[in-house]
């Protein structure tokens, strides 16, 4: 079930519920699971080169 917002809803929420949001295409908040669109991924660690050649 897709949820709405407003734009006055859209202010109060937080740089990543907005990126969140923007990417999946719904209303994203803290504590939700969403399916999105990945434009761009970084890893920290040196097991992101397994990580990315095990799903490639």
């Amino acid at each position: 079930m897709e949820k709405s917002f407003s734009p006055e809803d859209y202010k109060m929420l937080t740089i990543s519920e907005k990126i969140m949001s923007r990417a999946a295409g719904t209303d994203a908040r803290a504590g939700d699971f969403v399916l999105a669109d990945i434009d761009c991924a970084m890893a920290h660690d040196g097991t992101s080169v397994l990580a990315v050649k095990a799903f490639t």
